[in-house]
């Protein structure tokens, strides 16, 4: 792929110790600094953390054999989550993400850990007040595993700062009305 890439010349970053979401996470708010309309197109929820007022994710799903693509500004993280999406690293925190290798923290899914967030907004002040935590079995585990959920925060927290720099002079001129067909 990245040959094919070179021979189309298509830009690529990388990072020696930083995954694709960390430069991601870093080219995306290096073009929303210099006043460009960003947008993230990606599979990967974990990039939702990323969303503003005007940076945008864009998740392609496949359903009934068709692809469709959900858009997500940070309005539409806590529409469709409950949660900002700062908020949302902490969801995932505790829920874990077994295709990233986050443990998070045992039988807290995705609901339970909504409403933790919604009621605490952080794994630390969850962790502080796990005797209020609902579930019984929620509070527990979130007592007997606070070590690998703030190991589990800290993974899941996307870089924004890694040492890649956006050079615009690099990318080709694509014009600023890219149809949604494109993806």
């Amino acid at each position: 792929l990245k040959k094919l890439l070179s021979l189309l010349n298509v830009k690529q970053y990388s990072c020696e110790g930083y995954e694709a979401d960390d430069i991601l996470g870093t080219l995306s708010k290096q073009a929303l600094d210099k006043g460009l309309e960003t947008i993230v197109v990606s599979g990967d929820r974990d990039l939702l953390q990323l969303a503003t007022d005007t940076l945008k994710i864009k998740i392609p799903k496949t359903k009934g054999g068709k692809t469709e693509v959900e858009d997500y500004y940070a309005k539409d993280v806590v529409e469709k989550y409950g949660v900002t999406p700062k908020e949302f690293i902490e969801v995932k925190a505790l829920m874990g993400d077994t295709s990233d290798n986050i443990p998070g923290v045992p039988s807290i899914g995705e609901k339970t850990a909504v409403k933790i967030i919604q009621q605490f907004k952080t794994v630390e002040e969850a962790i502080k007040n796990a005797d209020l935590v609902k579930p019984a079995k929620a509070s527990a585990n979130l007592k007997e595993y606070k070590e690998q959920a703030l190991m589990s925060r800290f993974l899941v927290e996307i870089v924004t700062n890694a040492p890649v720099e956006l050079d615009l002079s690099q990318m080709p001129s694509i014009g600023t009305d890219i149809s949604s067909e494109a993806y």
